[in-house]
């Protein structure tokens, strides 16, 4: 018999406490994980929206293993370098320059220490643009010019790319902005290893493709399932429930092979592929927070 789904102290379950509560996972194919309990589990959680392509892409991983055959693993000079560039700058016509990191941490630890005149006056408000796959659909996410660091002249740029390939890429508009970051980081260029690079522009390839049949057509056939425990923007999924109760959705999900995102304030997906019978226990859940909340509290 399925448990209540009280209230509880949210900070009894972080994300991290609720992710670990996923089995070793032995497999991930597509939009479906398998654990080491013999069990599937659909993927809406989507490693926080790098995985929304799904797993195991054939011919991007085919490229990579070519690069790690060959050894291409150091952060040394290499031709993808240019490719990459070329890609982004496809992708992202509204921008001057590219600058590559380890990861974005190095971007904002660059950007806080940067003592440019030009950017003391525009000021480092608490958040930068962040351009990323889909992200126009986001409503958490600031897009607001006047509410953005250096007035969003300056973005970050999240790739749909697994954790292992990816790296901070700061991007940045053609302007003022742009010269006194070119100033700053005269001779701080980061070299990426070449295994990265090709792994990135690979996502961008593949994605061009993915938008082709990944829009709103599709995103609605999940729309029934989700009705009363989500509110879907684009393929984003956002609780409407309070953040007191994740810790127990989270786990009626997962205990019916559904993985969504163990943060309350990242939203799940809509996956590229499932079937009736993987997210029908979502309405079952919805329907038994509402017989809940209707019953009388308690003392």
């Amino acid at each position: 018999m399925n448990k209540p789904l009280k209230p509880q102290n949210p900070e009894a379950a972080t994300p991290s406490v609720l992710l670990r509560k996923l089995p070793p996972i032995r497999r991930a194919r597509n939009w479906r994980l398998y654990g080491t309990n013999g069990k599937r589990y659909i993927d809406l959680y989507a490693d926080a929206g790098r995985a929304i392509m799904g797993y195991s892409r054939g011919r991007g991983a085919r490229e990579t293993k070519d690069l790690l055959d060959k050894g291409l693993v150091a952060a040394y000079p290499s031709t993808q370098k240019t490719r990459f560039e070329k890609a982004l700058a496809k992708r992202f016509p509204g921008y001057a320059r590219f600058w590559f990191f380890p990861g974005e941490a190095d971007i904002l630890l660059f950007l806080a220490s940067f003592t440019d005149s030009h950017c003391q006056a525009a000021g480092m408000r608490p958040a930068l643009r962040i351009e990323e796959a889909f992200g126009g659909f986001r409503t958490d996410i600031c897009e607001d010019p006047s509410s953005l660091a250096f007035g969003g002249e300056i973005a970050l740029c999240r790739l749909p790319c697994q954790a292992p390939w990816s790296f901070g890429i700061m991007m940045v508009r053609p302007g003022a902005a742009c010269d006194a970051i070119e100033a700053g980081m005269s001779g701080k260029e980061n070299e990426i290893p070449p295994v990265k690079l090709v792994a990135s522009a690979r996502s961008l390839d593949d994605l061009n493709s993915f938008e082709q049949w990944y829009g709103e057509a599709y995103w609605s056939l999940a729309d029934s399932f989700m009705e009363g425990l989500f509110r879907r923007s684009g393929p984003w999924l956002y609780p409407l429930y309070e953040a007191a109760r994740h810790p127990q959705v989270f786990m009626r999900c997962l205990g019916n092979g559904i993985l969504i995102s163990p943060d309350w304030e990242q939203p799940s997906l809509v996956p590229g592929e499932f079937d009736k019978g993987e997210l029908l226990p979502l309405a079952k859940i919805a329907k038994d927070m509402k017989e809940e909340e209707a019953q009388p509290a308690e003392g």
